[in-house]
Formats: structure tokens, sequence, C-alpha cells
């Protein structure tokens, strides 16, 4: 059976410390002569009971699956598990994963049911897009499978939502030429000659760049001209949406007519 969590006094460092789920806490600085101390002072127990009421209501993830709460595995998944992911990902992650936290915050973890997760995403009718409400839908099952996978569940356990899932709708078509043409047109925004600010030239580059290299329009946006090698006729990107999965570099590849665009 686990030690009672008390504060104590580290002759080492100093520090007033407690043990939470086998870690050691500090809690305040002490000094040497606290070491004489049969008693906390008054400051350090304040400080004591002020974390573990806070871990009353949120307890470390590791501290077991009978007082893991949801917003306890979502806190270490988001410090550990998305520490390496761009910064708009994560942030987009972070609001999405702590709304589900907010919404099941006095809900543990090893209780959650598919049912939960259903009525949650039925709960938000603004995500009407089905590719969206699936992006929801996977985001909040990474969680609880790498919760499960880290035995953060219990040991064998899986995740408890496993039950639920959304199909996002089907990969839209390529773009037909006559579709690019009218994009293409209304760029001009009704004019035919005129200074590349009020004509639409610089929407119309941006268009014929993604044409004909294939570039991701974020990757037009974040493109430096230290990526660009018009020598060998090649961009290269070393940060790119599928960078972990290839491990590799994204090349683009830079026709003559993109090479003379670069160099006007």
């Amino acid at each position: 059976m686990p030690r009672v969590a008390k504060p104590w006094f580290n002759k080492h460092t100093h520090w007033w410390c407690t043990d939470i789920a086998g870690k050691r806490v500090k809690l305040l600085k002490g000094v040497e002569s606290d070491v004489r101390r049969k008693t906390p002072p008054p400051q350090v127990l304040a400080q004591f009971h002020r974390l573990m009421a806070e871990c009353a209501v949120n307890p470390p993830a590791d501290a077991g699956p009978e007082i893991a709460t949801v917003p306890a595995i979502i806190d270490e998944y988001l410090d550990i598990a998305c520490r390496d992911n761009e910064p708009r990902t994560f942030i987009e992650k972070k609001a999405l994963l702590q709304k589900f936290a907010r919404d099941h915050r006095e809900k543990l973890a090893a209780d959650l049911k598919p049912y939960d997760l259903e009525k949650w995403i039925a709960a938000h009718p603004e995500w009407a897009s089905d590719d969206y409400r699936a992006k929801v839908c996977s985001t909040v099952h990474a969680v609880f499978n790498w919760a499960a996978k880290g035995g953060l569940l219990g040991k064998g356990v899986g995740n408890p939502m496993a039950g639920f899932s959304i199909t996002g709708g089907n990969r839209r078509r390529p773009m037909a030429g006559s579709e690019f043409r009218r994009i293409w047109g209304q760029s001009r925004n009704g004019k035919k000659t005129g200074r590349w600010q009020s004509s639409g030239r610089r929407i119309r580059e941006v268009l014929f760049f993604i044409k004909l290299t294939g570039a991701r329009p974020k990757e037009v946006r974040d493109l430096l001209w230290t990526d660009i090698d018009t020598a060998t006729g090649l961009a290269k990107l070393e940060r790119h949406k599928t960078v972990k999965k290839t491990r590799k570099p994204r090349m683009l590849p830079l026709t003559p007519p993109i090479v003379r665009l670069l160099a006007s």
C-alpha cells in the first residue's frame, strides 16, 4: 500500500517536498535550519494542501486508472506525445482536446464509453462537414489509443471509445481545366491590365506556381528563397505535411516557366 503523501524536508537541496504517485514534487524552498523542524512551517502546509486539492480534481495521469481523469490523460498526451508537432497543428489540437476535457472534466478516463464521444460530437452542429467530424473523432481517439498503449488505463485495457468512429467524405476530385480558368479569370477582378495590386497578378502567379509544381498552398506560403535552387530546378522543403511519415524532404520540380517567374 502506498504511503500517505505528506511534506518533508530534503536536507541536500533544502527544499520542502512531497511524493505523489511515486514522483517527487517540490513545494517551497526552505533554509538549513528547517532540518531540525518536526513540523513543516505554515506556508509549506498551505502549499501542500493546495497541491492535494488540485490532485483530487485532476490527479496525475499515471496515478492509476481508478483516479486518472480525462483532463489528466489529455494534459499528459499534449505534453509528451505532441511535443514535436508543428506549432499550428499543436494549437488546433490543443484547443479541440481542451474542449473535450472541459466537457468531461469530472469523468474518469477508464469510465468513458463510445456513446460519450458520439454524444459530444452530436452536441456540436457547427461541425457540419463529415471530414471535420472525422478529424475530431480521430483526434480524440489518438489520445486514448496512446494512453492505452502506455498502460495508463490499466493493464491490457484498450481505448474505451474505440467502438465509435466517423468516416470522412471521399477524396475530392482534381480541379477541371474549365474550373481553373474560371478562377484565373475571377482573379482579374474584371480588369485586363493594370498594376499587379489591382489586376490580381499576384494571385495568378500563386495559381500558376501551384498548378505547375503540385505544391500545397501552405508550402507556397512558407517557401523561402533558401529552399530554391534554380540551377537544379528544384525546391527542397525540409518541413512539410508528411515529413514524419516519409522522413524525407519534399522536392518540388521547378519547370522553366516557373524559373522565369521566380526570376522576374
